[in-house]
């Protein structure tokens, strides 16, 4: 300030009583001269009772202090107080020039909250504007988004294809996506190429291809005369085989559709088929029993007897075993070559509709009628890795096969309402 104000320069003028409800602490500087300040009613005095009360207005002008009009102050206080008091209430409306109107206290709390969150939102401004952030910054967290139903990506349906006249039951990919089969309550079995071409590969493909744009009929096979309920490739791609409700299975040459054998010796129907190798073939049927058959004679070479009804198998964690899925809550793992029981687990509390293997070989996901999936660890006696469930995730039929995705990073399971459920199969969720 360039004029120290001074006391005893206003020794002669009338002391004015300022409202005790809106003193504060003493400003942090004081009005120039030729400024002009308002000295707030007192309505809002603390002392209701006084009904002498006045309001004014006065200006310093080279020093002194001039009353605007006529006003009856109180008497009983000292002038340099009550200006110390009278100034802290308006210090935010000096800084701002000349204030012609008589304010309030309710007024001046709302022009001081209103300078207040000018004042924050010019710091926010220069924070944005500035390439660096300081050390008192507050940093606040990204809201995690919680799982919304309406919000799920849709995928999007590439194809639909009219490939039977009744149910489908089961389809397949080779490894590397060359051919798709398809296996259906009306007898038959489809191959179709995903690609533009109706002839089928023989050679396996260097890599994974893309994905299908085009899906034609490349061979029909014929021979079962009941439902075909499960259909597999053979690693080489050179076979294909099925399993059907006449209580045998068929096995067939890829390149020209042509059957190669009727396996019999099942006396129910065949609910699951795979190749362990180029030379054989594993069934299970629910006449309580896995076979073992020798593709080059036809004849099973070892019969295991589990008890309860086969309702899937996979390959197991070694050469020449095979896990299973069982009527009566268990996952086994046998060796064919010996018929002997490697393991026997009861994870779930009703029956097991499925098994498939990790692509590492060292886990096994199961599937259940009790509307769960689990992940079993083979190396650790069949532990329990983890458990995979959704309120309104429902396994009513047998086979539901659920299944890992090519990364073994998901799994996946369809539900008896039509929906198709994915897991994370790291968390669970």
């Amino acid at each position: 300030m360039d004029d120290d104000l001074d006391i005893e320069d206003f020794s002669e003028i009338p002391e004015i009583e300022i409202p005790e409800s809106s003193a504060t602490n003493t400003p942090n500087e004081f009005p120039t001269p030729s400024q002009s300040i308002n000295i707030p009613s007192s309505s809002n005095n603390v002392n209701n009772n006084n009904n002498n009360n006045s309001s004014g207005s006065g200006s310093f002008n080279g020093g002194n202090f001039t009353l605007n009009n006529n006003s009856t102050p109180k008497t009983g206080s000292k002038l340099g107080d009550t200006l110390s008091q009278s100034l802290s209430n308006f210090s935010s409306l000096f800084s701002s020039g000349s204030v012609s109107k008589t304010a309030s206290g309710k007024d001046i709390k709302e022009k001081e909250k209103e300078k207040e969150k000018e004042k924050e939102s010019s710091e926010e401004v220069k924070e944005k504007d500035s390439p660096s952030i300081s050390s008192s910054a507050i940093i606040t967290p990204l809201p995690i988004k919680k799982f919304n139903e309406q919000s799920r990506p849709t995928t999007v349906l590439r194809r639909a294809i009219d490939a039977h006249s009744d149910q489908v039951n089961c389809v397949a990919y080779h490894l590397y996506g060359n051919l798709l089969a398809t296996a259906s309550s009306d007898s038959f079995v489809k191959l179709w190429s995903p690609f533009s071409s109706d002839s089928v590969p023989t050679a396996l493909s260097s890599g994974a291809p893309t994905l299908p744009t085009i899906s034609t009929i490349s061979r029909k096979l014929e021979g079962p005369h009941s439902s075909v309920l499960s259909v597999a490739f053979s690693i080489t791609n050179n076979l294909v085989c099925a399993g059907t409700g006449e209580n045998s299975a068929f096995v067939w040459e890829t390149e020209k559709g042509k059957l190669l054998d009727k396996l019999t010796g099942h006396n129910a129907k065949v609910s699951c088929v795979l190749f362990p190798d180029e030379r054989s073939l594993a069934s299970g049927s629910h006449d309580r029993t896995l076979k073992h058959f020798d593709l080059g004679t036809g004849y099973a070479t070892q019969t295991i007897f589990c008890g309860t009804k086969v309702n899937h198998i996979c390959h197991g964690s070694q050469a020449e075993t095979v896990c299973s899925a069982h009527f009566d809550k268990t996952v086994r793992q046998y060796d064919l070559r010996s018929g002997s029981l490697i393991m026997q687990i009861t994870p779930h509390s009703n029956e097991v509709t499925s098994v498939a293997l990790a692509p590492d070989s060292t886990s096994l996901l199961t599937n259940s009628k009790d509307n769960t999936l689990k992940l079993i660890d083979l190396r650790k006696a069949g532990s329990v890795l983890r458990t995979f469930q959704y309120p309104t995730y429902r396994n009513t039929f047998s086979p539901n096969v659920a299944c890992f995705s090519w990364d073994a990073k998901y799994v996946a399971a369809g539900s008896s309402d039509g929906q198709i459920f994915i897991w994370n199969a790291l968390t669970g969720k």
